[in-house]
């Protein structure tokens, strides 16, 4: 399959401009404006708080860390059959983190380890809703930006 460029857009003329591409621009804006916002100091303000937020349709979630250790776990979107995920970590200086994103059968929809700075967008994930991401720190610091939204028809 070819891709022909519409350059009156400026993007490829046969993909959409939908929510998933609207989540993956917010999280690397996001990302990229909280790695320039980053104290230095292990002890800076906001650092190890995360910040996450949750609706019927979507998750949001940030972290500026130094040396962080956490297993944390969030439920949402609970609706829709297709989503996206997208993701940023910047500033990466030490430890890991593992992304994971399961359906409420658990299948796994999306598992990455993040070991250095990244930026990923999955467009098209299936499951069953609701959905459970996963995000486990094992001494981490860096910046860390996670959307989910459900994919609308």
């Amino acid at each position: 399959m070819t891709t022909r460029m519409d350059w009156r857009w400026a993007r490829p003329a046969n993909r959409r401009s939908g929510p998933a591409a609207m989540l993956a621009a917010l999280v690397c804006v996001m990302a990229l404006t909280a790695s320039g916002c980053a104290d230095k100091s292990p002890w800076g303000v906001g650092t190890n708080v995360p910040a996450a937020g949750a609706t019927e349709s979507g998750i949001g979630f940030s972290l500026l860390a130094e040396n962080y250790t956490a297993d944390l776990r969030y439920i949402g979107p609970t609706a829709g059959d297709t989503v996206s995920l997208g993701l940023a970590a910047v500033s990466v200086r030490q430890g890991n983190v593992i992304v994971q994103m399961t359906d409420s059968l658990g299948t796994m929809l999306q598992q990455q380890v993040i070991l250095a700075d990244m930026v990923l967008a999955r467009s098209v994930l299936h499951g069953k809703p609701p959905y459970h991401l996963r995000l486990a720190f094992v001494g981490f610091s860096g910046v860390l930006t996670v959307g989910v939204g459900k994919q609308t028809p």
